[in-house]
């Protein structure tokens, strides 16, 4: 009798005792404070750090969503980007905002932007560009201007293209648009539907050292 209550003992220490073990690793897995808390304005996806805040009424960029690589602002209300707005997104490699309302960038707003590949600023109402805008956008290789009020490109705006290696490059000039464009593999700035009438030089300039360069005039 002694022998049965010590050894039914012995196998309950031994089931506590891997149970404590494994707790950790039994328990299911909670949302996390950056889930949880896009959420509440967006539909975030974890697992790509996606965040989707297309239509939402926004007027200001969420930024809960500050852990995000992919973030679309689609379709909302937001008048300007202030300076320091992405100050903390840095893993953020795709911004969308297009079809908002910006009417002003400042100089400031992408600075910490390092990892952005993707920025879509179409369909808005930019009449000009800070000429810093995209001094520290290193890794950027698309850019959409379209379907703004932009009239005048200041000389700097295209500079940091020096950095960009692409194997050929056009510039189209019609008086309502402008185009650089390159392979898949390089950089993509587009700028059509706009009142622009003239080509910055040092663009001219940037691109001159390309394998090809166009220039049109229709």
């Amino acid at each position: 009798m002694g022998r049965n209550v010590v050894a039914v003992f012995l196998v309950v220490l031994f089931i506590l005792a891997v149970l404590d073990d494994h707790s950790g690793q039994c328990m299911p897995t909670q949302r996390t404070q950056t889930e949880a808390s896009c959420e509440a304005t967006c539909t975030y996806l974890e697992a790509y750090r996606q965040a989707d805040c297309e239509d939402r009424k926004l007027s200001e960029v969420p930024t809960e969503c500050n852990a995000a690589s992919y973030l679309s602002l689609r379709h909302n209300q937001i008048e300007r980007i202030e300076p320091g707005t992405f100050e903390s997104f840095s893993e953020l490699q795709v911004l969308i905002l297009s079809n908002n309302r910006i009417r002003r960038v400042g100089e400031n707003a992408f600075h910490h932007l390092k990892r952005l590949k993707r920025l879509d600023l179409s369909f808005n109402k930019l009449k000009a560009l800070p000429g810093g805008l995209l001094k520290d956008l290193i890794s950027l290789t698309y850019l959409d201007l379209s379907a703004n009020a932009l009239t005048v490109l200041a000389p700097e705006v295209f500079t940091h293209l020096s950095q960009l290696q692409p194997a050929c490059a056009k510039i189209s000039c019609t008086g309502r648009s402008f185009l650089w464009a390159a392979d898949a593999e390089a950089a993509l700035v587009e700028c059509a539907e706009n009142m622009l009438v003239s080509i910055p030089a040092s663009v001219i300039t940037v691109l001159i050292h390309r394998d090809k360069v166009w220039v049109e005039t229709l």
